[in-house]
């Protein structure tokens, strides 16, 4: 019988209260994935900027590069990211951001920027962001081009989450091309600087094709998939691992994922490319 991921996660969570995770990699990088950050919990989603910037060496996008050329050897550093272009992280998120002189890459499915009425967006949410689950509670407002040039000019910088935000493995190579280049050009015109940065949409092993991880290496600089594990300098560019996380996650929940109480499980979970 096949466990889901979830109640996977908590019997790993349970076993992992039976010992302190006391050793810590240095050299080292986890990546954080928030989508949506509403009202209600933005004193939480504080609480966690809080305790990132008091237990990791948070990195700019562009210290990527350094990263990855080895400089940070007794460090565990930390990037923040953010998916989907949804409103409430210009909102509520950003306004956290600059308190704490954190910068983050916000990952856009540049579709988003041609929605204008409520119905629209909340189509393109069912449709291609849950990919047809209207059963959850989502968010239905997303940022528009003028938002994208705030956060670019707060020094944030802006990566491609393809035009649709659907999942590559399901189309083939022109589509491929057409999804990640044209994304590409469009947020390059919003603003007037290059993209380097892809994060898979979905992102976990079955939405990743090797067709979508060769193109992505040949279009940008590094691309991000959605699966949680330390990333070391010599991690794949274009498989770089990131952790989802929300709001409402207790710190001492995401002490373990930080620390890789769970990496085990999801080490099974990579692409074998």
């Amino acid at each position: 019988m096949r466990i889901k991921p979830l109640f996977a996660e908590k019997v790993f969570f349970f076993i992992s209260n039976f010992f302190i995770l006391k050793k810590r990699t240095l050299n080292s990088l986890r990546v954080i994935i928030y989508h949506s950050i509403p009202k209600e919990y933005k004193s939480k989603f504080e609480e966690q900027i809080k305790f990132f910037v008091d237990n990791f060496k948070i990195i700019k996008p562009q210290e990527l590069d350094l990263f990855f050329e080895n400089h940070f050897k007794n460090d565990i550093c930390l990037l923040l990211t953010f998916d989907d272009g949804l409103k409430s992280q210009l909102i509520n998120a950003i306004e956290i951001l600059e308190k704490y002189n954190i910068k983050a890459i916000f990952f856009i499915p540049t579709k988003i920027v041609w929605l204008r009425s409520k119905d629209e967006m909340e189509l393109f949410s069912i449709k291609n962001i849950h990919y047809g689950n209207d059963k959850i509670a989502f968010e239905r407002e997303f940022m528009n081009i003028n938002d994208l040039k705030e956060i670019f000019k707060l020094g944030h910088k802006i990566g491609s989450h393809t035009i649709n935000h659907r999942k590559l493995n399901n189309l083939d190579k022109e589509e491929i091309w057409t999804e990640l280049a044209k994304s590409k050009e469009t947020l390059e015109e919003i603003t007037n600087n290059k993209v380097r940065y892809f994060a898979y949409p979905k992102g976990d092993k079955t939405a990743i094709s090797y067709e979508s991880f060769k193109i992505s290496k040949i279009i940008y600089d590094y691309s991000f998939i959605a699966i949680r594990g330390f990333n070391y300098p010599k991690t794949n560019k274009h498989l770089i691992l990131r952790d989802p996380i929300h709001p409402y996650y207790p710190l001492n929940y995401i002490k373990k994922v930080l620390y890789g109480a769970f990496d085990f499980y999801y080490k099974r979970k990579l692409p074998g490319f």
